[in-house]
């Protein structure tokens, strides 16, 4: 439904819930990441949430592809925030 989201080549759903924006350059440990407008995303890694129709610049270290969960959806491999 965000117009803007079908210009972004890079990042893909993973089903309805999960934005993947994977690292495409060898040496590049940052990105930026458009999130689509209407829900709120949670990054998975940090548990830090942002609102959609953002475009935000995310730390993307060799160890860990930047995703991101959509209105609270939580993944086995995340730790529970408290």
């Amino acid at each position: 439904q965000d117009p803007t989201a079908w210009d972004v080549d890079d990042q893909f759903m993973f089903g309805p819930a999960l934005l993947v924006a994977p690292v495409l350059e060898h040496v590049v440990r940052e990105r930026a990441v458009y999130l689509p407008a209407g829900p709120r995303w949670t990054d998975a890694w940090t548990g830090g949430h942002m609102q959609g129709g953002t475009a935000v610049t995310i730390d993307a270290p060799i160890e860990r592809i930047p995703l991101f969960l959509r209105d609270g959806v939580l993944l086995p491999i995340a730790q529970p925030q408290i």
